[in-house]
């Protein structure tokens, strides 16, 4: 509600440069339009009443004399609202810092018309607002989510002030106002993730079941204990392997197979940043244990001692069940070129780049493969026989030397070979031949 001046109630509005214009200022301007007279002139105090006077004598008219200070108006600070504010619960008025010096100015001139009972007023209950950040369906869900909240708006200042926020239109039409965050309330996340896994049974009840009831204030906090800690690792022996010696490789190989080229790229892009969560997009189940056909147990050994013990046949067996897994698999992606030549870098800047993109690419792989193994540890040497079979499904490769082609150049380019240095069973290194 605007506030008007008493003496200009009823006379022509002046515009942002201090001009009259044809406009009026609501309200009846009387008697002062027929007197010629400031209509504050007639305005008097009687006992706790105003006594506003017409042209005669005996016209007059009283109005209650409200004094927002002795009604108790709270000032609300940095505040524009242009409305009063009442708690249901304590009676209590607020008022934006703006309405409350206009309220003082209309009391001081004795302005009959602007008071705490003539503009609006909202009924809030701001008790129950200042409360509200306590009920369960928060405290069970920060507990649940092991994150404390070390400030949000629970004082009553707060609360209005974001009130006249929300009512406030921006200044540009074309922005959203849009708070802070910060300027809402702060929190502090935990590092523990066993405490907020204590909570998974009290927030599950409060949402299935309602009880304790999300609504309500008070709910018992009780958190039930996990150990999710690991168990040390010291040593590697048969007992702890999910699957035989015997099918180690075979299971590597198909860890090393499975992750599926995205569907969703046409061009190879190195493995470094956002790796985890392709792949683990990615990712292809495959059931059952890659077969060696026609080599059976027996052929595992030759091919850890060295391919060149085993037969073109086995090989062949070997060609025909990888090949089919091979294509659009992240190997076959891998051992496609996927760094550029600048117009006058030389083939071996190149080389250079590709070499050490792959030796990432690889390691990348090698940390997927490994958990996909789950309890089944392997070594170095059943590392170099999976890779072996694995690189076998490509035509650019030379896979019992465990090295793959790349050309680079143009008009027949220059050919170059990689070759895979297996480190250790959780490092791959790469060689530039």
């Amino acid at each position: 509600m605007k506030y008007v001046p008493l003496d200009n109630i009823g006379l022509p509005k002046r515009d942002k440069d201090g001009n009259l214009t044809k406009i009026k200022e609501i309200g009846n301007n009387y008697p002062a339009n027929e007197t010629g007279i400031p209509k504050s002139s007639f305005v008097t105090t009687e006992q706790k009443n105003i006594v506003l006077s017409g042209i005669y004598e005996k016209n007059t008219v009283k109005y209650p004399l409200i004094n927002p200070a002795e009604m108790g108006v709270v000032s609300i600070p940095n505040t524009t609202f242009r409305f009063l504010i009442k708690d249901i619960a304590t009676s209590q008025l607020y008022a934006s810092e703006e309405m409350y010096s206009d309220l003082i100015k209309a009391y001081n001139e004795r302005n009959p018309w602007f008071n705490t009972y003539s503009v609006p007023t909202i009924n809030l209950d701001i008790s129950f607002l200042s409360q509200y950040n306590k009920v369960n369906k928060f405290k069970v869900t920060e507990a649940y989510a092991d994150v404390k909240v070390t400030k949000t708006l629970d004082t009553d200042e707060e609360i209005l002030q974001y009130i006249d926020w929300i009512v406030k239109p921006t200044l540009n039409v074309d922005e959203i106002n849009i708070k802070p965050i910060k300027q809402l309330g702060d929190w502090e996340v935990g590092n523990d993730k066993s405490v907020g896994l204590g909570y998974r049974n009290l927030y599950k009840a409060m949402n299935e079941t309602k009880n304790p009831d999300p609504e309500a204030i008070g709910g018992l906090l009780t958190a039930e204990t996990y150990d999710i800690s690991l168990p040390p690792i010291v040593s590697v022996s048969p007992q702890f392997q999910s699957v035989p010696q015997e099918e180690i490789i075979p299971k590597l190989v198909n860890a090393l197979l499975d992750p599926r080229k995205p569907n969703f790229e046409t061009v190879y892009n190195p493995l470094g940043e956002g790796l985890g969560s392709i792949i683990a997009g990615a990712l292809v189940a495959v059931a059952g244990v890659l077969v060696i056909i026609g080599t059976g147990g027996a052929a595992l050994p030759a091919v850890l001692a060295g391919a060149a013990s085993l037969t073109p046949i086995a090989w062949k067996a070997i060609n025909d069940t990888v090949v089919s897994r091979f294509n659009g698999s992240y190997i076959e992606y891998i051992l496609a070129r996927s760094q550029s030549r600048d117009l006058f870098e030389s083939k071996n800047s190149v080389f250079n780049r590709e070499r050490e993109a792959d030796e990432k690419d690889w390691n990348s792989l090698l940390s997927i493969a490994t958990r996909t193994m789950g309890a089944s540890r392997f070594n170095a040497q059943q590392l170099r026989a999976a890779l072996a079979i694995a690189l076998s499904g490509s035509k650019s490769s030379k896979p019992t030397e465990l090295k793959y082609t790349m050309n680079v150049g143009w008009f027949g380019g220059q050919d170059r070979d990689y070759q895979i240095i297996v480190d250790s069973a959780s490092k791959i290194k790469l060689n530039l031949l």
